[in-house]
C-alpha cells in the first residue's frame, strides 16, 4: 500500500512533497520507486534516517513487526506519524511513538487505486495536511473515532470482490463482441 501512496503523490500535477524518503526494509520496491521517481524519491539507510528528515511519517509495516520496528525509532513532539497498520491499535501506535502527540497520530485505510488518484482513504482523526493529501489521490473519508474506522474497514474489504465483477462483466461483454473501451 505504501508503494500506491507514493506513486500516486508522484504522479500529481504538483507533488506535495519536496522529496518522499522511503525505508530501505522493503528494498527491491523502494528502489524501484526511487528509479521510477528520481526526481522525489530517495531510500535512506535506516528507518531513523527516514523520521529524522520528515515531518509526516508513514508506517506501513507487516502487523507482527509493528510495535518492535516503532519502538525502535526516536520520534519529536513535531512529527505527525500516519499508519497503515490496521491491526495494530491507536493506543498502542501513540504510546510506540511517544511523544508525538495523540492528535497527530493517524491511522488511514487506502485503498489501492489511490496509485491512479481514484481511490477512496479512510482516515481518523481528521488531520488537516493529511486529509489534503489524500484528497488529491481519491476521496479522503474522515471518521470520528477508531471504533467506526473498524466498521468503515470491513466496507474496504469488499473492494476487491467488486472490481473483480467488474473485470468479468467486461471480459463479458469483450467476447461477446463488444469493444474494450465501451464495455469498460
Amino acid at each position: 500500500m505504501s508503494g500506491a501512496i507514493v506513486r500516486g503523490m508522484c504522479t500529481l500535477a504538483e507533488v506535495p512533497a519536496a522529496s518522499i524518503v522511503l525505508s530501505p526494509r522493503g528494498a527491491a520496491k523502494s528502489a524501484e520507486l526511487a528509479k521510477d521517481f528520481p526526481s522525489y524519491v530517495t531510500v535512506a539507510a535506516t528507518n531513523q534516517e527516514v523520521v529524522d528528515s520528515s515531518d509526516i511519517v508513514f508506517i506501513g509495516v507487516l502487523p507482527k513487526q509493528a510495535e518492535e520496528v516503532i519502538r525502535a525509532l526516536s520520534f519529536t513532539a513535531q512529527h505527525t506519524v500516519v499508519s497503515l497498520i490496521a491491526t495494530m491499535p491507536m493506543a498502542k501506535v501513540c504510546e510506540a511513538c511517544a511523544p508525538v502527540p495523540a492528535a497527530q497520530v493517524l491511522r488511514v485505510i487506502p485503498l489501492p487505486p489511490v496509485a491512479k488518484h481514484s481511490g477512496a482513504t479512510v482516515m481518523t482523526p481528521a488531520h488537516p495536511v493529511v486529509t489534503s493529501l489524500f484528497d488529491q489521490l481519491g476521496p479522503c473519508v474522515p471518521v470520528e473515532s477508531e471504533a467506526v474506522m473498524k466498521k468503515m474497514m470491513v466496507v474496504t474489504c469488499l473492494m476487491g470482490q467488486f472490481y473483480a465483477q467488474q473485470r468479468a462483466t467486461q471480459q463479458w461483454l469483450e467476447q461477446k463482441g463488444i469493444g474494450s473501451e465501451a464495455a469498460s
